[in-house]
This record gives C-alpha cells, structure tokens and sequence, in this order.
C-alpha cells in the first residue's frame, strides 16, 4: 500500500521525469555532472531520467535538421562531383549526427508514448491499483530532492501537508525521558 495515495507515479506526467526502464515516474537523486549540468537518475535502476515535455521540441528539432541537411547533401552530390567545393559530405555529415541524437531521443519518447496511451485506457481505479501494487513505490522522505520530485505532482501547499501529516505521524523524542545513557561519575 502507498504511504502518499495523493501522488499517483503511474499517471502520465509530461513535465515529470519519467525513467524507460521502470516506466513509472520514479523517485530520483539528483547527481552533476562535471561541468555543473544537472542528472536526474532513477533511485531503483540508476538510469537517467528525463521530461519527456522538454525532449520533444528537441527530438523534433533534430529529426527535421536530419532530413533538411541530408535531403541538401543528396541534391547537391550530382553537381559537386564536378566542382571543387564538396558540401555534400558536410550535409551528409552532419545530417548523420543529428539523426543519431534524434533517434535516441525517438528511442526513449516512443517507449514513453507507449506507456502513455496504455495507462491513457485504464480507468482512474485500475491506475489507483496498479500504483498500490506496483514494484516501484515511492517513499517518503524529508530533503530536497523528494521535494523537488513531489512538487511535479502537488502544489507547494499540498507538499507542506503531506510534510505536516508526515512529522505529525513520527514519535516525538522527549528529552526528559530516562532512555539516554549517563555515564557513572568519574573515581579520582
């Protein structure tokens, strides 16, 4: 059973980080990268993770150079084969590396397009429950990072509830109390 029914992951969120491996918007750690960029990885496989709403515009971006530029160096291949200036191969080029990042990136979105649709058909009952019994549930925990993964879900007054249910439930630790170790006073 989830300990936060008001945070379901198995809910298509564009603007979440979304994990391909586990297909659920899991619980992340936030790591840097060497020249400050920030990576999101999945707490339960490591994998990094992305949103898939800022990776569209890219992957659409890159799939149209690739054609733009390929379909420039096919055109121009007949006439340069004459000429000196060869930009054809740059086209060609170039054409072939934005199409390996644009592919990547169509790689990873058509996995989560997939997913989507899926999870679009069920009703909001059969998400409910497969969240319940889902092998990824997130936990709750107070830091920064399971703030910033719960505020893709709630509102900031909805996140200072659940903190507020949270540290109302834990035992409060009385400092009168006679658990504490003391030591016997010292025999000089």
């Amino acid at each position: 059973m989830r300990e936060m029914p008001e945070i379901n992951h198995c809910i298509p969120n564009r603007n979440a980080f979304w994990c391909a491996k586990c297909f659920t918007h899991s619980q992340f750690y936030l790591e840097s990268e060497r020249d400050g960029t920030p990576r999101y990885s999945c707490r339960e496989c490591g994998f990094a993770m992305f949103r898939p709403g800022e990776v569209v515009p890219w992957m659409n971006g890159l799939l149209f150079g690739t054609l733009l530029l390929g379909g420039v160096g096919v055109s121009l291949l007949p006439h340069e084969l004459e000429t000196y200036w060869q930009w054809s191969p740059v086209c060609l080029a170039f054409a072939g590396f934005f199409g390996l990042i644009g592919g990547m990136m169509w790689f990873y979105m058509r996995k989560y397009f997939k997913w989507s649709l899926r999870q679009s058909l069920k009703s909001k009952n059969a998400l409910e429950q497969e969240a319940d019994v889902h092998r990824y549930i997130p936990n709750y925990e107070s830091s920064e990072e399971f703030d910033i993964w719960a505020l893709q879900f709630l509102a900031q007054s909805d996140l200072q509830e659940l903190h507020d249910r949270f540290v109302q439930s834990q035992p409060s630790v009385d400092k009168d109390s006679n658990d504490s170790l003391q030591l016997p006073p010292p025999n000089y």
